[in-house]
């Protein structure tokens, strides 16, 4: 009698060899989307946690903030516009700030604060604070109506001090006051800005600033150099 045939064997191989397969299929199909969905993921909390180059996995993905070269004209002013939308007059304006050009005495930078009509070459309302080699001291400027005048007396440097290299410079102005600090220390302190703009050359007439925009001035072939100036 013949022997029977069975195709049991082959078929449960055969089973085998497909669902091998499909494991396959699937492990490299899930790793694929893992390893895409873990970049993408990377990339979005790079981008709202607005890091850059805090650790490797964001340094790949997020760009470096931009840095901030002025240069103004021998004779003239020039301005550095800062671009972020600022919601109120309350602010703190920093940046650490590098001044170079010419070698003129009278030249020198300052932060814009509560700035209105600001741009590149013009400030209609604001406040700056100067660091000034030309007056030997530090020095807040009013405006009001493209005009300038001096808000209180001249800081004089402190001893040592060189304009020349690089100094943290910060100006908080809070409702009706403003400090300003040089390398970690307070410089100058104004207690009450309406008092202080009341009098003195060119008090008359002047408007308080209440304008959101910051930067930064240079003059008298000035420049100034820096990461970007930063508001908070």
């Amino acid at each position: 009698m013949p022997a029977c045939r069975t195709d049991r064997g082959a078929t449960a191989v055969e089973y085998g060899l497909i669902m091998g397969m499909i494991a396959i299929v699937v492990v490299s199909a899930v790793s694929l989307l893992g390893s895409r969905m873990s970049g993408m993921l990377t990339a979005a909390g790079c981008a709202v946690a607005g890091v850059s180059g805090s650790n490797e996995s964001c340094a790949a993905t997020a760009s470096p903030a931009p840095g901030l070269s002025l240069t103004s004209p021998t004779r003239g002013t020039a301005y550095w516009v800062g671009a972020t939308a600022w919601p109120t007059t309350n602010m703190i304006v920093s940046g650490v700030l590098t001044l170079g050009g010419t070698t003129s005495g009278n030249r020198g930078y300052g932060l814009v604060v509560r700035g209105s009509g600001l741009t590149a070459t013009a400030l209609r309302s604001g406040y700056t604070f100067q660091v000034d080699p030309g007056l030997g001291g530090f020095v807040l400027r009013g405006w009001s109506n493209g005009g300038e005048f001096q808000v209180g007396s001249t800081v004089p440097f402190p001893s040592g001090f060189n304009a020349n290299s690089p100094q943290q410079v910060q100006v908080s102005v809070v409702d009706n006051t403003l400090v300003a600090a040089v390398g970690g220390v307070t410089v100058m302190q104004v207690a009450d800005l309406r008092a202080a703009t009341a009098t003195g050359k060119g008090a008359a007439g002047f408007v308080m600033p209440t304008g959101t925009q910051y930067g930064v001035r240079a003059w008298y072939g000035s420049t100034v150099t820096g990461p970007e100036v930063t508001i908070r």
